[in-house]
């Protein structure tokens, strides 16, 4: 064997030094081979020797300038030296020499995301999920998206991909596909038969009042279409019909529109599936079959199976989310998981001497509903068994079909009152609830109950309405009440129409942004709950003193929040100070939109 197959071949088994030693006997005979010198340097960076490591790979560019594997591996070394700008800089030379190399895109896609480069980032992803659909990269790319007001238009193809990948959080390109629709949007012609229109209703969500108007205007231009006799595209039929059945049809039905006058033709029941359930037995309806009958089928063979633990006594509670499973969609990113401490120190501004939990973890997400945060946690850190329970048992269903089909063995559900839990034995490293005490009767020994639950120093994360953060909803649910829309899907697409048509100025006008107004079981769940309970910091403070619970930071989505604490108090480099929240809330009543959710610890 030729000294360099055999440095190659030790390479791949990990025995650098012998690598070393064989391609060095390569070199002496070739000195410029841009192969034999890529290779010696990323030996010699495995060998931990990164300086040496560059020296030769640039000798290596040197020797082969139009080499794009030269560039991307002194990319990688550069990026080990701490010097991402010049890093960047040699993989933006190799996709220039090279288009089609993947992994030069994606390494790009981590430098640039380092370097605070978000947009440059998603651009580099994209292009790299356009070459290869790969989940991974789906999913880093919907996390750089999602924190960009304006990503860029040129991400439509990545778009695309993206929405064939289970796996992947296809909400958070809903931005990406108004950007790119933009100009098409007062033209319905043109607008229907766009694949990337047909991408976003099949998998994303529509949650602004101009995007809903222009979108009914088409649904009716379609209708009137198929009823005139005139060719339709089906795929702009099925694309409807998907976000019909997604948004449980809630947006309105205008006068002109008559869907109950079609008859029986294939296209004809697909227009008719865009406002209402039909019968769907047609191979070429088949999407909609999958979402609308084989998906709810499997849900109601689920449910017999489930194990109750503990029965509920609160009727009104489980009644509607047996009525209406929330979130209607289980949209998850499954990533590469992580360790819990790893996490949690990455999340909040722990300081040294905290000691998140380690190992193996046994996590308990309470209230999971149709599973959307218990599989989140069970996709996001490694080593854990995730335990999820709810009273509904049609949400719970939603939830084991959803672990089934995303491969998710290690999260298991069960139905279970969790205020009836206190004699339960079995005790937890983390216990989540967000978004579920708020809706008890007793938030506060609700939270004691799980505090129970927690290891001695486990770790509790919480979700509480905020009193001030939700006064448009506030406003919205006296709206309701004042005009007696009952919470039924008619009175709650009524309601819908009623607020989309409020002036901008109506402090309940603001609802109609939410992710939660799109769909009739999130409305529900937004503005017609049967009970909800609101917080400031004071009772926050309060409730977690009283379950035996130590505040440690809150999580933001927002990134402004906290760096306007930080500026005010520039020693607090935990911000764990609740009585210091409270005071940044007075002066901005936003801070806490969506919920105070944050992290506490057992003091057990």
């Amino acid at each position: 064997m030729d000294p360099f197959s055999l440095a190659v071949q030790h390479y791949q088994a990990g025995r650098l030094q012998q690598a070393a030693a064989a391609v060095i006997d390569h070199l002496r005979l070739r000195p410029t081979d841009v192969d034999g010198l890529r290779l010696l340097g990323m030996i010699l960076l495995g060998l931990g020797h990164p300086e040496d490591a560059l020296a030769t790979l640039d000798r290596a560019v040197a020797a082969g300038k139009r080499d794009p594997a030269a560039h991307a591996n002194r990319a990688q070394v550069l990026r080990a030296l701490g010097r991402p700008r010049e890093a960047a800089t040699a993989l933006r030379k190799a996709t220039s020499l090279d288009p089609s190399l993947v992994d030069a895109w994606v390494e790009l896609g981590a430098v640039e995301q380092a370097s605070g480069h978000t947009e440059a980032s998603a651009l580099a992803l994209g292009r790299a999920l356009e070459l290869r659909p790969d989940r991974s990269v789906a999913v880093a790319l919907a996390d750089r998206v999602a924190t960009l007001p304006d990503p860029p238009v040129a991400l439509a193809g990545a778009l695309l991909v993206a929405s064939r990948l289970d796996g992947v959080d296809h909400t958070r390109f809903d931005r990406v596909a108004e950007r790119v629709l933009v100009p098409l949007r007062d033209d319905p012609e043109r607008l229907v038969v766009h694949p990337v229109l047909h991408a976003w209703l099949a998998r994303g969500t529509v949650h602004h009042p101009d995007w809903e108007r222009a979108l009914v205007s088409a649904r009716s231009w379609l209708l009137r279409e198929v009823v005139e006799g005139h060719a339709v595209d089906g795929a702009a039929l099925i694309a409807f019909g998907l976000y019909g059945w997604s948004c449980e049809y809630a947006w309105e039905i205008p006068e002109g529109d008559a869907p109950e006058t079609l008859g029986q033709t294939v296209l004809e029941r697909a227009a008719r599936a865009m406002y209402e359930p039909v019968g769907l037995d047609e191979q070429e309806l088949q999407p909609l079959r999958r979402v609308a009958v084989d998906e709810p089928a499997t849900e109601d063979a689920l449910a017999n199976e489930l194990e109750e633990l503990v029965p509920s006594e609160d009727a009104a509670l489980q009644g509607m989310y047996e009525e209406n499973p929330y979130p209607r969609t289980v949209a998850v990113q499954v990533r590469a998981p992580v360790p819990f401490d790893a996490w949690i120190r990455a999340a909040l501004p722990l300081s040294d001497g905290e000691r998140p939990p380690t190992g193996e973890l046994q996590v308990l997400v309470a209230g999971c509903g149709t599973g959307r945060h218990a599989l989140t946690s069970a996709c996001t850190w490694a080593d854990c068994q995730v335990t999820g329970i709810d009273l509904s048992r049609r949400s719970l269903a939603r939830a084991a079909r959803r672990a089934k089909e995303l491969g998710v063995e290690h999260l298991h559900v069960y139905r279970a009152d969790l205020t009836r839990l206190g004699s339960w034995e079995r005790r937890f490293d983390v216990v989540e609830s967000v978004g579920v005490l708020h809706h008890l009767e007793d938030p506060e020994a609700g939270l004691t109950v799980l505090a129970g639950l927690l290891r001695p120093g486990g770790w509790l994360r919480f979700g509480f309405y905020s009193e001030l953060g939700r006064a448009d909803v506030v406003a919205a649910r006296a709206f309701v009440a004042e005009h007696g829309f009952p919470a039924t899907t008619e009175g709650i697409r009524a309601a819908r129409a009623a607020l989309l048509r409020l002036p901008g100025n109506h402090p309940a006008r603001p609802v109609v942004y939410s992710a939660d107004f799109a769909s009739i079981s999130g409305c529900r769940d937004l503005i017609f709950h049967v009970r909800e309970h609101r917080f400031t910091t004071d009772r926050l403070a309060a409730a977690l003193d009283d379950a035996g619970l130590r505040f440690v930071g809150f999580q933001h989505v927002d990134p402004a929040v906290p760096a306007r604490y930080a500026e005010r108090w520039p020693d607090d480099a935990g911000r764990a100070d609740l009585a210091r929240w409270g005071e940044l809330e007075r002066d901005h009543p936003r801070a806490f939109s969506g919920m105070y959710v944050g992290w506490a610890v057992s003091r057990a």
